[in-house]
């Protein structure tokens, strides 16, 4: 603890810390590395919110005093760093062909990540969608089914699912810069994931729908396909730059997918 001290010394002179019941916090973890329990479920003499009032200098203790016990050294949050539950974020998904479905007569749940993380569908698509609406009203469709992960850049949650690297993933987005840079960033976790409905016959299609949309400022998105990064650059140029996913008629959706996955 020395090393520790030397470069935490205010702590060490800071009269408002309660020592004793800092101590206990890490006695703890010393003899229960992962509790797997909520915040409020350790079992120990203090106040429910002592720790998060005092995250700061237990967190540095607790990285000193078990290193190889962090869960995630780039989280800042408590919960996630030590191996304690949390509110986890929840990913919906809809069987869009009910052959697959392993959830009884609900062919539309939300699980928490970590639920979805060992779940293993036997789908051989996945179809993942930017807009809720759009996700809610995806056709039956053969041996798919559709996830929504929060929308937009949420689909980070998604990194690391291991039987998704198993599947065909596709993924559909608001054509716009935005919608191009999410979809580099699921191939950053998922290489082959092809897009549907990002292209420019669609945007051509539906051009009159297209309205003014924020700019990107990433100027290389390396993952992207030829078409798609023309269409990208192309959308860099105009001012009416973003067609919604919504704005795309239902029947053009459906038409879409019956021939792309027939």
């Amino acid at each position: 603890m020395q090393n520790w001290a030397l470069q935490n010394c205010l702590w060490l002179t800071n009269k408002n810390v309660n020592w004793n019941d800092v101590l206990k916090v890490c006695q703890y973890f010393i003899e229960t590395p992962k509790p797997n329990l909520y915040l409020r479920q350790l079992p120990i003499e203090i106040h429910t919110k002592f720790i998060e009032e005092n995250n700061a200098l237990i967190q540095s203790l607790l990285d000193y005093l078990i290193p190889d016990h962090i869960r995630s050294v780039t989280q800042k949050r408590f919960a996630e760093r030590y191996f304690l539950k949390y509110d986890e974020p929840l990913i919906r998904i809809r069987m869009l062909d009910i052959d697959l479905n392993r959830f009884g007569n609900f062919s539309d749940i939300s699980i928490p990540l970590s639920d979805f993380e060992k779940l293993d569908m036997p789908a051989s698509n996945i179809l993942i969608t930017e807009n809720k609406m759009n996700f809610l009203t995806l056709p039956a469709t053969p041996s798919t089914i559709a996830v929504w992960s929060g929308g937009g850049f949420n689909v980070s949650y998604l990194k690391n699912v291991q039987w998704l690297k198993e599947k065909h993933i596709l993924y559909w987005g608001d054509i716009d810069e935005h919608g191009f840079q999410i979809l580099h960033q699921l191939r950053r976790y998922y290489p082959n994931t092809q897009s549907i409905m990002m292209d420019y016959k669609t945007f051509e299609h539906f051009s009159e729908f297209s309205v003014a949309g924020a700019r990107n400022k990433s100027e290389q998105l390396s993952l992207l396909n030829g078409e798609e990064h023309k269409l990208f650059e192309r959308l860099k140029l105009i001012d009416k730059n973003r067609l919604e996913q919504e704005k795309i008629s239902q029947g053009y959706v459906e038409e879409y997918l019956k021939s792309f996955l027939p």
